[in-house]
């Protein structure tokens, strides 16, 4: 499991050298940069290795879901917002509309369960950690 989280500095006892440098200021624009509802991790060893967990902002059907990745992508402003239907391919002709604003509803209330359903499966079966 990654051992250095965003909240961390790396270790001082690493070599400065220029690709360090680089790696160290673009951990501190992690750092300083981040919501509180993104955590970053990263190996030691391989600081250019992160993962997320960004949790589901309030006012979205992924309030408070967990959601983990293996690369950080700028998702959060396209995904994880109040109104997720209007981001597919096509659908956002259809934003302020009756008819779309019903059909935003209904994919908010599906993918509302789902993330539900997902935590409630994680939490009974959760994952196994390994040890690397």
């Amino acid at each position: 499991m990654p051992s250095a989280s965003r909240k961390i500095r790396k270790s001082s006892s690493v070599a400065r050298t220029s690709s360090n440098m680089k790696q160290g200021e673009k951990w501190r624009i992690l750092d300083d940069g981040l919501p509180d509802t993104i955590f970053v991790r990263a190996y030691e060893s391989r600081m250019d290795l992160l993962w997320a967990v960004i949790i589901g902002p309030e006012g979205t059907p992924y309030h408070d879901g967990l959601f983990f990745f293996d690369v950080l992508v700028s998702i959060q402003g396209l995904i994880l917002s109040a109104k997720p239907y209007f981001n597919e391919p096509g659908f956002e002709r259809s934003s302020g509309s009756p008819s779309g604003e019903y059909w935003s509803m209904l994919y908010n209330e599906q993918t509302l369960i789902y993330s539900l359903k997902t935590m409630v499966y994680t939490m009974n079966k959760p994952p196994k950690v390994r040890f690397m």
